[in-house]
This record gives structure tokens, C-alpha cells and sequence, in this order.
């Protein structure tokens, strides 16, 4: 028997993906002051897409300058079921002799660090491995930081800061998903300043990249069943491994050489009877797999997880739903509620 096969993504069935939200937690801003000055940024609360956000400053005069950004993205080269990674990127420089003048990130008006908060949706008691990693370097005039807070307390866990130098700094964290999943918040800071008294540089700036990957570390798919089996048995199992994982729903038990379909989507509330049927309907269709049972009363079917950048498991219930047209009548699976960390 031959399994029917989706391979391709649950995102597209509403509710079924677990997706992340990254969003400012301050106004998120850099800033550059050569004369006129110029402030850009986007305010607190601001959702950052899958293209990510990049923000830029640039202010001259005479023969001074500065410039400062920020980009903000999803890791890309991330295909591993169960992964996801977002970096920031921090830039600035400033050029004077005289006056004053600065570069770098701002919360609003005032100079200092911006930050970012990543709500990634993952399946309560899951465990996951956060690493950390942040390459920098600071001239003299220049200063960048970055802290980052892996379990969503309120305290940084990683903590780096340099002035005049260079750091290639990493760190791995095993955390547990709570109700809401994982919460992470990331700040970062970078300035340049030149043309002070008590410096002596007509030159400063900084470059700094901090990266955020998040590995689930839960051993794989739990299958749990409910409902009644009304005129078949429906069974899961795990069958790929990353980067492409495959769940396998086996039905077994069912009227032979029938029509038959997979419903995936949520579980409902109460099950809703099907038309001239005993059977009842248990989940809500949002996406149908077609197939069809051998002469045993067998079928199957394949359903690809897919490994995108914010993708950090899936819940998704399944009912196999028949149609024996020498009937015709409808029959229908007990149903599956399938959890992939």
C-alpha cells in the first residue's frame, strides 16, 4: 500500500503553525549628530516581518559626518525542523575635528540601548537549547554592548560591552517553553563620539552582529488518540528526520476500496454527526489529504513538517473520514492529536 504524501507546510493551515513574534520593546531608534542631527526609528510595539527591519541615519556637515544603524532579521541559512534564529546587526561611525560629533542607537530623544522582544509559540515543557553569539569591535571614541535574557524574567543572562577593542563572545542556555512558549529579550547599544575635549581621535566607530539561534531538544512527535473508533482505527507515527521531518497516519480497519480522506485541522468541541451516518466528524477541516483504502480496509498518508525560520512545533488533530460507495455510506476514524516540539 502506497501512503498518500503532503509534503509541504502546516503554516498555511491557520492555527496549526506555531509561529514566532518579534516586536520592539522600546522605541527602536539610532540616531546621528554631525550639525542638524537625525533620528530614525520605528516606535515601541512595532512587529518586525519576515523581511526584517532595517533602520538608518546619516547627518553631515563641512567636513564632519556620522552614521548609525541597525538591521534587524530572521536568520535565513536556518532549515532545521524545530530551529529558528534571529539576528541584529549594529553599525556606527563619526568624523569631526571639531564640533562635537556622535552616532549610534537611541530608546527615543535620548542616547542608549533599544530592544527587542521574541515571542516564539512552542508547546509547554518543551526544552530548548539557546545559543548566543556576538562578534564586535570598538575604536577609540566607540562603545557597543549587547544583553540578551533567555527566559523572559526580566534579567539578561548574556551580557557583553566593549569600548576600543574587539570581542568574539558565545554562550548555550537550556530553557523551558512555559504556557506562552519561549520569551527572549534582546538589547543592544553601540555609540561614537568625536571632537570631545578629552578625545584625541578624529575618527570612532563601532560594528557589532549578535546572533540568537533557539534548537528544540524534545525527542520527537507525541500522538495521542480520542474519540471513538467508529469504522476505523487511525495511528500515528514519526517517520523523518531533520531537516525534513514526516508524520505517518495509518488507518486501519475501514470499509475496503473505499474513498477516503485526512482531515487535519483543530479538534472540535463536540463531534458533529456525519450525513446518514453513525460516525461522527471530530475535527474541524482546515486542510484534506485524499486517498483511498485498499482491499484490506488499510490506508496511509505522509505529512512533511517543515523547518522555517520562527517554525518551533507543531499541534495539529487528524481524523481519517471514508466514503464506501457500495453504500454509500460515510464513516470516520477516531481522531489523533499530533505534537511535534
Amino acid at each position: 500500500m502506497r501512503p498518500h504524501t503532503l509534503l509541504a507546510s502546516l503554516a498555511v493551515v491557520g492555527s496549526l503553525s506555531a509561529q514566532g513574534a518579534l516586536t520592539t520593546a522600546t522605541d527602536y531608534v539610532v540616531f546621528a549628530d554631525a550639525l542638524a542631527g537625525s533620528r530614525q526609528g520605528v516606535p515601541a510595539g512595532t512587529s518586525i516581518g519576515a523581511s526584517g527591519l532595517a533602520i538608518r541615519a546619516a547627518d553631515s556637515a563641512f567636513s564632519n559626518s556620522a552614521n548609525a544603524s541597525t538591521q534587524v532579521g530572521f536568520i535565513p541559512t536556518i532549515a532545521i525542523a524545530g530551529t529558528a534564529g534571529i539576528g541584529v546587526t549594529e553599525r556606527g561611525d563619526a568624523f569631526s575635528v571639531s564640533p562635537p560629533t556622535s552616532a549610534g542607537t537611541a530608546n527615543g530623544r535620548s542616547p542608549g540601548a533599544h530592544d527587542l522582544t521574541w515571542q516564539l509559540r512552542a508547546l509547554p515543557g518543551a526544552r530548548a537549547a539557546i545559543v548566543v553569539t556576538w562578534r564586535a569591535a570598538a575604536s577609540v571614541g566607540a562603545m557597543t554592548g549587547a544583553s540578551v535574557d533567555v527566559d523572559g524574567d526580566g534579567t539578561p543572562d548574556f551580557g557583553e560591552r566593549i569600548t576600543a577593542g574587539r570581542a568574539d563572545k558565545s554562550a548555550r542556555f537550556d530553557v523551558t517553553a512555559g504556557r506562552q512558549g519561549f520569551t527572549i529579550g534582546v538589547s543592544t547599544v553601540g555609540l561614537a563620539q568625536v571632537g570631545l575635549a578629552e578625545l584625541s581621535s578624529t575618527t570612532a566607530d563601532y560594528d557589532a552582529t549578535l546572533n540568537v539561534v533557539v534548537q528544540i531538544l524534545s525527542p520527537g512527535c507525541r500522538f495521542t488518540a480520542f474519540g471513538r473508533e467508529c469504522a476505523g482505527k487511525l495511528e500515528g507515527s514519526e517517520v523523518g528526520p531533520s531537516p525534513r521531518r514526516v508524520i505517518d497516519l495509518q488507518l486501519s480497519g475501514a470499509a475496503p476500496s473505499a474513498l477516503a480522506a485526512l482531515v487535519l485541522g483543530d479538534a472540535l468541541p463536540a463531534g458533529v454527526p456525519l450525513p446518514g451516518s453513525r460516525c461522527f466528524l471530530l475535527v474541524n477541516p482546515a486542510a484534506l489529504l485524499p486517498g483511498q483504502t485498499d482491499p484490506r480496509g488499510n490506508a496511509s498518508w505522509q505529512v512533511g513538517l517543515p523547518g522555517v525560520a520562527g517554525f518551533l512545533g507543531v499541534s495539529v488533530s487528524c481524523q481519517a473520514v471514508t466514503l464506501d460507495l457500495s453504500g454509500p455510506t460515510l464513516g470516520s476514524s477516531n481522531g489523533i492529536l499530533a505534537e511535534c516540539p
